[in-house]
């Protein structure tokens, strides 16, 4: 089956919470149920509860910032697809590698709950020595640039990682009878309809908010917020 690997950088809209958007890659409200593996980066211990602390304090240590001090990168994969261990940290290290922040704390986890395996990675923006807070200049060029060499060292089906904002410039949604149709359109162009990026990203994520009864509004907001739908 060819594959694609598709970088999307999430953006927020205001200063969110790490801790937040840990909880909900980890999934601890199902505890984890769709959850494959997780990973530290650049974070001393060995348990998960002690290095998001330590992420947190490293993070507290910048008052001054106005912005959110935590860059989220989803890395998604064609359906069937599932990236070998050691070919997974490859591609996390030299994406955050291309955009200079390879040495930031980080959290990488993969899930298996929807058609293509996919990889958050929850950055501290906070460098580790200055504690300034890292906003990389023309990250998102950086990051397709990168996803293109990582794609042909890794025999992957290259895609024109056409930046997200051709989304909202086309301003066509479509619905479930020109699915089918959308998705032949961004198999020959490589850009990704909004419906097909819900659809494969963010909406069993909504659907399991609403159908668990212990959810509340926060919880939807919160998965809201992390795919950018607020």
């Amino acid at each position: 089956m060819e594959k694609l690997m598709v970088v999307k950088l999430v953006t927020s809209k205001g200063s969110g919470s790490y801790g937040g958007l840990a909880s909900y890659i980890l999934d601890k409200s199902h505890d984890g149920a769709k959850v494959v593996d997780t990973e530290f980066s650049n974070c001393p211990y060995s348990t998960t509860e002690k290095n998001l602390s330590f992420i947190k304090k490293m993070q507290d240590l910048n008052q001054s910032a106005k912005s959110d001090k935590t860059m989220h990168l989803i890395v998604s994969f064609r359906e069937g697809d599932i990236p070998l261990k050691d070919t997974l940290k490859d591609i996390e290290h030299e994406l955050l590698k291309s955009i200079g922040m390879e040495s930031h704390h980080r959290l990488s986890v993969t899930h298996n709950n929807t058609a293509n395996f996919h990889m958050h990675i929850a950055i501290n923006r906070i460098h580790p020595e200055t504690f300034k807070l890292i906003d990389p200049w023309q990250s998102k060029k950086k990051l397709d640039r990168k996803a293109m060499e990582l794609e042909e060292r890794h025999q992957l089906k290259k895609d024109n990682h056409a930046p997200n904002d051709l989304l909202k410039q086309a301003g066509v949604i479509f619905d479930d009878i020109q699915y089918s149709k959308s998705k032949d359109i961004e198999i020959h162009s490589g850009i990704d309809s909004l419906l097909t990026w819900i659809k494969e990203e963010a909406l069993d994520d909504i659907k399991e908010v609403l159908k668990d009864p212990k959810s509340s509004l926060d919880n939807l907001h919160q998965v809201l917020a992390n795919h950018n739908l607020e």
